[in-house]
């Protein structure tokens, strides 16, 4: 009998596991997803603020961005103020691992910002880390994602 050689089946898998997550471990990966979820949030705002469409600015500003970014278990906006054609964003955004589908046992990350732009032709948004306010979240929100959310912030 010839002896094997190589990596057993198990070993394999284990291998090829480790590879596709790049040796992250699930709440990395949670981490890292809900960052890349948070990052086309400023460019997303920009356009709403450039729309010809959008109103001049406060409530009517707010009002119409409300119609377009209604808070979701995974994006909570749980502060909208306006001062004119400025206006002020804080938004939770929830995520677990990559490739999970909700469940308890799996990691949940959060990552919580604060967008500032102006109503006109060059919005330019910024985007800030902000703190998580549980209670805010929850009454913009009821059903955003509670138990054990691991806060990361934009750096990570």
């Amino acid at each position: 009998m010839t002896p094997r050689t190589g990596v057993g089946p198990a070993a394999a898998l284990l291998a090829l596991a480790l590879a596709g997550c790049g040796g992250k471990s699930p709440a990395e990966a949670a981490a890292e997803s809900v960052r890349t979820l948070a990052a086309g949030i400023p460019g997303t705002v920009d356009k709403w603020l450039a729309s010809p469409q959008a109103p001049a600015g406060g409530d009517e500003l707010l009002a119409y961005l409300d119609a377009r970014v209604p808070s979701t278990p995974d994006f909570a906006f749980y502060l909208r103020e306006a001062d004119g054609p400025r206006v002020r964003l804080r938004i939770a955004v929830t995520d677990q691992e990559p490739g999970t589908t909700w469940d308890t046992s799996q990691e949940v990350a959060r990552v919580c910002v604060e967008v500032t732009g102006t109503r006109g032709p060059r919005p330019g948004s910024t985007m800030t880390d902000a703190p998580c306010d549980d209670d805010a979240i929850r009454r913009a929100e009821p059903d955003a994602r509670g138990g054990t959310v691991h806060t990361t912030t934009l750096d990570g």
